[in-house]
């Protein structure tokens, strides 16, 4: 993935973002209650005068000052981070500006001499705060941080961040938290015992975060190319069931070794003998025997430098492929070369001709063999190494678990295709949108889709066979046969999507139905609840927020818009008109009740049998409504003018005589009534912690893909579909494979780790990226 600007990087940055600032504040929460809760049982036992002291002090601030201190901690920290993963922070009218290069992390600065005058404490404390982000920084998953280091990166727009310099560096938080503290007048003994507190909390907590964000980032698509290993699996491998390695070696790792000779096996269907360029490859091995030229003519310093990989290929030197492939990707090398390249000699095209036209173009180890004996009789050691640079291409494919065997099978039928293209066009590395290298790409993608069938007479399957037949039987010169295939693919893929869509539209129709009544029925429950006070009888409470919020449900799911919103709107107003009737009265309001109650009780008696209620509770109901309003009226008669019995409800009669809702009026008795009403009337419905789930589960794109765990063991799973309120959630795979999913389960899962996002397979851009980083130093 590219790491310019664009709608992908920006929404990943708001995610991003997002997920660390509502994590942050339920952690700095916690990390204070925690480190409070710790102070006091310290501060009970300790018998010391100046410990006690500050003990005393630090426990001030992380108690009764914990929400100045929590909010300014946030804000220092976000600042931070904020700066470290928008590019254009800083920028002149909204540019980006250059990367940022690396900077020395804390730790690599310590020990060197210090040219500003820095008091001892300061010096003490600098330290004293390293020692405790390195305690943090050991206790997290190490891994999972290298791969954040990385997609952070990707979000900066640069090469890479310092080991504890990266935006969720744990040296951030502390120093953040240091900060805040001395703003709020702490001593330094005050905030190291808060440093040390939070340093002992932290590690679990961070290291939660720290998977949160990979989570998120992973779900927006910021995958930027890492070190990652190829592994062979023996239940997925389709090609290399014979090829025996050197005990202890590792088939894709950077420097591992692979057997000797080009070919692993005869059965071996790439051309999987060459490794990370090691030197058993087309070039190394035509060097002893061939007298091949290079494939460069001309002078000048490009041309020498290309000249001198080439020869270092040729006899097997470490890292030459590299430094050709580093040449063959870059626009500007390859244009400043020139015409320095010598075409490939039309023998060596002849012979990849005719091995396209073998049966079903199958490649074997027979048909390698000739590969190779054209190479090093009729090609250059520049042609060499770019048969070397596609094979590890197919390599990479070969040994990806994520893809379909019997789709591995049809892609490694392209190689002598690739190896082809890549000779007529040196730019073939360099244009990342040249059509065969985008054919490949989408194969690879249909072939790692859970959903997609790839049995051996599925309809994708046997098209992408038919269009591997029709490539290999007409690629001569022109790429148009590649562009021609990319729609036929393109267009088998879009119909297996549409046989999914309807096999699941009964479920996904079903599903919002289901949701639209939950989210309507928790906004009827919200808006009643938000009228109810104290004063309100337990009778009426449990009616309105039992029964008459489904007839008001039922009105938010009338299809005629206009229509539902009058619905709700009398609905509602009945609703007020009830709780007000119930209420203690002046006597200068009983005239205005004689006049609602009639309508108000034909809208009730309408609504009950709207909603089905059975009979003995309408009758019941009524009852307790016809004794309430005598009582009230008699009361209200005997009670003294301007008595404060209603002022204060959410539901009133103004001066003008309309009933209406007031929710400022009744903010005081709202807050004091009575617990046990307000966890029936209304229960916080999300809190703080579901607040930041939402945020993870705003983060789910549909289409992504996951490895969900069963009892069954692990399989692949594709988010297919997400309901427009983002509760539910329908997981797919082949076969029949549906699973509905509430929000709460997939946070759950999420967490748990049950349920893991898996990288999509990578591009051909994404190899050539993986075959450029260095070789780890043996």
């Amino acid at each position: 993935m590219s790491s310019s600007e664009g709608p992908s990087l920006s929404q990943a940055r708001v995610a991003c973002r997002s997920l660390v600032l509502q994590s942050l504040w339920g952690l700095v929460h916690e990390a204070l209650r925690a480190s409070a809760t710790s102070l006091e049982g310290q501060l009970r036992v300790c018998t010391q005068a100046d410990q006690r002291s500050a003990l005393e002090e630090a426990l001030t601030v992380a108690a009764a000052q914990s929400e100045a201190l929590g909010r300014t901690w946030v804000e220092t920290f976000m600042q931070r981070f904020d700066e470290a993963i928008n590019p254009s922070s800083g920028s002149i009218d909204g540019k980006r500006r250059a990367p940022v290069p690396d900077v020395p992390a804390r730790s690599e600065l310590e020990g060197r001499p210090v040219l500003s005058l820095v008091s001892d404490d300061d010096l003490q404390d600098s330290l004293e705060q390293s020692r405790l982000a390195q305690r943090v920084s050991s206790r997290v998953d190490a891994e999972a941080l290298a791969a954040l280091r990385a997609r952070f990166a990707e979000l900066a727009g640069r090469a890479g961040f310092a080991e504890n310099d990266h935006p969720l560096a744990p040296a951030a938080l502390i120093e953040a938290l240091d900060q805040a503290a001395r703003q709020c007048g702490a001593s330094r003994q005050a905030r190291l015992l808060l440093l040390e507190e939070l340093a002992l909390d932290l590690p679990a907590r961070w290291d939660q975060l720290i998977q949160d964000t990979n989570a998120v980032l992973i779900a927006q698509g910021i995958l930027p190319r890492m070190r990652h290993r190829v592994r062979q699996d023996e239940s997925t491998a389709s090609s290399r069931r014979d090829a025996a390695l050197p005990p202890g070696q590792d088939i894709g790792r950077p420097g591992a070794a692979f057997p000797s000779g080009p070919f692993p096996s005869a059965r071996g269907m790439g051309l999987s003998g060459f490794g990370r360029f090691a030197s058993h490859g087309f070039a190394a091995s035509a060097g002893a025997a061939a007298a091949s030229g290079l494939g460069l003519s001309g002078k000048g310093t490009q041309v020498e430098q290309l000249q001198g990989a080439l020869h270092g290929a040729r006899s097997g030197q470490a890292g030459a492929h590299q430094q050709v492939l580093q040449v063959l990707v870059d626009d500007q090398q390859l244009d400043a070369l020139g015409t320095a390249f010598e075409p490939v000699r039309q023998p060596l095209l002849e012979s990849l001709a005719q091995l396209q036209q073998q049966w079903q173009g199958e490649v074997t180890a027979v048909s390698l063999e000739r590969i190779a004996e054209q190479l090093h009789r009729n090609g250059t050691v520049l042609d060499q190494v770019t048969a070397d640079i596609v094979s590890m291409v197919f390599d990479y494919i070969d040994a990806d678990r994520r893809l379909a065997d019997s789709v591995k099978r049809q892609l490694l039928r392209l190689q002598v295709v690739a190896i082809k293209a890549a000779l007529l066009d040196r730019a073939f590395f360099a244009r990342r949108q040249h059509p065969l290298r985008r054919l490949i790409d989408v194969i690879s993608d249909a072939g790692a889709d859970p959903e997609a069938d790839l049995g051996a007479d599925s309809a994708l399957l046997n098209g992408i066979r038919v269009v591997i037949d029709e490539v290999t039987g007409q690629f001569d010169r022109a790429l148009e046969v590649f562009d021609e295939a990319i729609v036929q693919v393109q267009s088998l893929v879009e119909a297996e999507a549409r046989r999914h869509h309807l096999e699941r539209e009964q479920a996904e129709q079903q599903a919002v139905r289901h949701e639209a009544m939950a989210v309507a029925s928790e906004q009827a429950r919200t808006a009643l609840a938000q009228r109810i006070d104290a004063q309100a009888p337990e009778e009426v409470r449990r009616f309105l927020l039992e029964h008459w919020s489904k007839l008001m449900m039922r009105a938010r799911l009338v299809a005629d818009p206009s229509s539902a919103e009058r619905n709700w709107e009398v609905s509602l107003r009945t609703a007020e008109l009830l709780l007000w009737s119930c209420m203690p009265k002046q006597a200068d309001e009983i005239a205005r009740l004689a006049q609602i109650l009639p309508v108000m009780l034909r809208a009730i008696q309408q609504g009950m049998q709207a909603i089905d209620l059975p009979q003995p509770e309408r009758e019941a109901f009524l009852s307790f409504l016809m004794q309430t309003h005598t009582r009230e009226i008699g009361l209200a008669r005997r009670r003294p003018p301007q008595s404060q019995s209603g002022k204060s409800a959410l539901i009133r009669m103004d001066a003008d005589g309309v009933v209406r809702f007031d929710p400022a009026a009744g903010a005081a008795a709202e807050l004091s009534a009575a617990p046990a009403a307000v966890s029936i009337l209304n229960p916080p419905p999300r809190g703080t912690e579901m607040a930041a789930q939402s945020v993870i589960l705003s983060a789910l794109v549909r289409g992504s893909r996951y490895e969900l765990a069963s009892a069954g063991g692990a399989r692949q799973v594709k988010l297919a579909w997400i309901s427009p309120a983002r509760r539910l959630f329908i997981f797919s795979a082949h076969p029949e494979f549906n699973l509905t999913m509430a929000a709460e389960q997939v946070e759950q899962q999420l967490r748990g780790g049950q349920l893991r996002p898996v990288d999509p397979s990578p591009s051909v851009q994404n190899i050539l990226e993986r075959l450029m980083q260095p070789e780890p130093a043996q």
